[in-house]
């Protein structure tokens, strides 16, 4: 699997006979003019966990959308594992290559995990901080993180999640979450590490 190519995401819509007006050109890839998210808000609420993404993931490339978006926190984690399957199916039934699809996900917010765990400081410590992944100087209000360590980790651990090995978009989620809590001169800084950090990916 590679990234997403000009040729492959031009005749993803080929393939299907979608009008032009269904997709748009950018850094010489072919979007569709819509695409599939996976966010939920309220993600504490039991009833976000009692259906899954995986058939809609399916029947969105199906009909021609090849922009899928998550971010690790969605759904703590469960929303990038249902992509997973769906892309899984989707690539082992020829419904479209990796190469078709624009990927895309996130980093910054902590992701926690599903089950929602019993203690959230407990998960953050075990996970983030007794892994020197973060420190706890590092995490904003108990949720967010800006440091290209933890961004690395993140970024590999949506590639795990995805089942992909290569996202094609990757956003740092809320930089903004970082004012008033560090000066500006920091958070350039920190927005600076991170991009030296993708670039290389």
């Amino acid at each position: 699997m590679a990234l997403a190519t000009t040729e492959d995401s031009f005749n993803f819509f080929k393939k299907r006979g979608v009008v032009k007006d269904f997709f748009s050109v950018s850094e010489k890839l072919f979007f569709s003019s819509i695409g599939i998210g996976t966010f939920k808000p309220e993600p504490h609420q039991e009833e976000n966990y009692t259906y899954s993404f995986k058939e809609a993931i399916k029947e969105a490339v199906s009909g021609g959308i090849n922009v899928i978006d998550t971010a690790i926190n969605y759904r703590y984690q469960k929303s990038e594992r249902e992509i997973g399957e769906a892309l899984a199916e989707i690539f082992s039934e020829n419904l479209a290559k990796k190469e078709e699809l624009i990927i895309c996900s996130k980093g910054g917010f902590l992701p926690l995990d599903y089950p929602f765990p019993d203690n959230p400081y407990q998960w953050i410590e075990e996970n983030i901080i007794q892994k020197n992944i973060a420190t706890k100087e590092d995490i904003v209000l108990d949720q967010y993180c800006m440091t290209a360590p933890y961004i690395d980790w993140s970024f590999e651990k949506s590639l795990e999640n995805l089942g992909v090995d290569s996202l094609d978009i990757f956003y740092l989620s809320n930089p903004e979450m970082e004012c008033g809590e560090r000066s500006y001169q920091a958070i350039l800084e920190k927005i600076e590490a991170i991009f030296g950090l993708l670039e290389q990916k």
